[in-house]
């Protein structure tokens, strides 16, 4: 397998494809404005909406950055922003929310569809592209067991799932 198929084979498995975990799309499927604003009532924890927000803040950049359109993207000076943590999330805001992620990861999906061995070398700064989308695909999967936990914990996951991989 070429780096180029490995690396849309891992994006797909956080992307829309079963594979040891569940993939974002099946994370969000169903989810709720009320159990995307829910937080558990002890700890310091995102919920499910800011997790998003982050996602997609990551999600976006890589894609800029493969773009050449960086330039026309907004950097947050620190992490913490990204969560957009102060934000009062209305039910409007949440669906566009989904429609922004689930738009930016089709996107990706295509660019990734479409690179070659080559591509996978471009340099934006001092990373490859293969090294961007292996550390966005690995934060996506870590942040997808982020949002399961959450809808477990508020009682919107499925008891039992079927799934083959």
């Amino acid at each position: 397998m070429k780096l180029n198929e490995l690396l849309l084979h891992d994006f797909l498995n956080t992307y829309n494809r079963e594979d040891w975990y569940p993939p974002l799309l099946d994370a969000l499927k169903g989810v709720t404005y009320s159990d995307a604003v829910w937080k558990p009532q002890e700890g310091n924890v995102n919920c499910i909406a800011e997790i998003v927000s982050h996602l997609l803040y990551f999600q976006e950049r890589l894609l800029r950055r493969l773009t050449d359109s960086i330039g026309q993207f907004q950097e947050a000076s620190e992490n913490d922003e990204t969560f957009r943590k102060a934000h009062k999330w209305s039910e409007e805001e949440w669906e566009s929310l989904l429609k922004k992620v689930y738009k930016t990861n089709h996107d990706l999906h295509v660019l990734f569809e479409h690179m070659t061995d080559e591509g996978t070398q471009f340099k934006f700064k001092e990373l490859t592209a293969a090294e961007m989308i292996s550390g966005v695909t690995r934060h996506n999967a870590h942040h997808i067991g982020q949002i399961v936990m959450l809808r477990k914990l508020h009682g919107s996951w499925p008891a039992t799932r079927k799934f083959i991989f």
